[in-house]
């Protein structure tokens, strides 16, 4: 038996306004797959026609994943309720929040995911803060917060875990120095500290190839 999943998705206007997790099996590797739907989402748009919310419908779950980038696993029997998940912007269309609840009702849902983005005057981001909540069976276990610190070339400097949802009682802090820079100004090499040390506990290098200009273009006309 192999299992794999796929995602599906309704249009309206150029806009996605369902999205389908689809969860698909071979049951005897003769290519006869069986499809089931794991969860639809529905899109909800402002009038500026930024998405601001998905309204979770599963259907059928058995370890689902609701997939936003984030990889956080989501099981309705330990949830106890439907992910509701919420986007806020600012008044420069800026995206500053991302929240994944557990109900849509604001009286009754506990936070699952969220995550907040600050900016400076020229709209880089200098700052996200990611509150991440633990909910097992029907008992809610609190939340968890980390901070994630970014220089003026939006690369990730500092990374600070705190014990609870509140910012302070660290656990633990991360701080990451780069260097090697390519023609693009993409790090080449990072170094990773711990806490108040003075070396590195790791160093990371990378080498990073890129299109020719000329392939590019080239590309595009073919497209």
């Amino acid at each position: 038996m192999k299992s794999y999943y796929g995602f599906g998705y309704e249009l309206k206007n150029n806009k996605i306004t369902k999205e389908k997790k689809l969860n698909l099996t071979d049951l005897d590797l003769d290519k006869i797959v069986d499809t089931t739907v794991t969860y639809v989402a529905s899109y909800k748009y402002n009038k500026k026609n930024q998405l601001i919310a998905k309204d979770y419908d599963f259907t059928w779950i058995m370890s689902g994943y609701v997939d936003h980038g984030l990889n956080k696993q989501y099981e309705k029997e330990s949830y106890g309720g439907v992910p509701y998940e919420t986007y806020t912007y600012n008044e420069q269309n800026l995206l500053i929040e991302i929240a994944n609840y557990d109900a849509e009702d604001p009286t009754e849902r506990n936070i699952i995911f969220k995550e907040n983005y600050f900016y400076n005057t020229k709209g880089k981001l200098t700052k996200t803060i990611r509150i991440r909540g633990l909910k097992f069976f029907s008992s809610y276990k609190g939340a968890f917060a980390s901070e994630f610190f970014y220089n003026e070339k939006e690369e990730l400097v500092k990374l600070v875990k705190y014990k609870r949802d509140k910012l302070k009682d660290v656990d633990v802090t991360y701080r990451m120095e780069y260097s090697g820079h390519d023609r693009y100004d993409n790090w080449l090499e990072c170094l990773l500290y711990v806490n108040d040390g003075t070396k590195p506990i790791k160093k990371y290098s990378r080498e990073i190839t890129y299109y020719p200009e000329e392939e590019k273009e080239t590309k595009k006309e073919k497209e």
